[in-house]
């Protein structure tokens, strides 16, 4: 979202006034921020795989960071076994990507 952190928290008001849960995806690019985890508070954070594949020294830090937060965290693009064992040393919550199955028609 590209708007104001104040016009952010209105919609997520709304959402959850309708019974919607909060989950934030590719956290870590483009326009997420620390500030609007802690101010919009979502059950969910998904990592986007930049962590995984261009900053992976700083994906612990990371992971434990959110987890102190209180965040469930799931590390994307997970693309093969190595990438699983890592993520799985770090005890995230969920992972996605290929290695754990295809996208599939509905």
């Amino acid at each position: 979202m590209t708007g104001s952190t104040e016009d952010l928290l209105e919609l997520v008001k709304e959402a959850r006034s309708y019974g919607f849960g909060i989950a934030v995806d590719d956290f870590g690019v483009e326009y997420s921020s620390v500030e609007r985890l802690i101010k919009t508070k979502p059950k969910v954070v998904k990592l986007d795989g930049f962590f995984l594949r261009e900053a992976r020294s700083m994906l612990k830090w990371v992971v434990v960071g959110m987890k102190r937060l209180g965040f469930k965290v799931v590390v994307e693009q997970v693309e093969n076994e190595k990438e699983f064992e890592f993520i799985k040393s770090l005890k995230v919550d969920m992972a996605q990507g290929f290695y754990l199955g295809r996208p599939q028609l509905l």
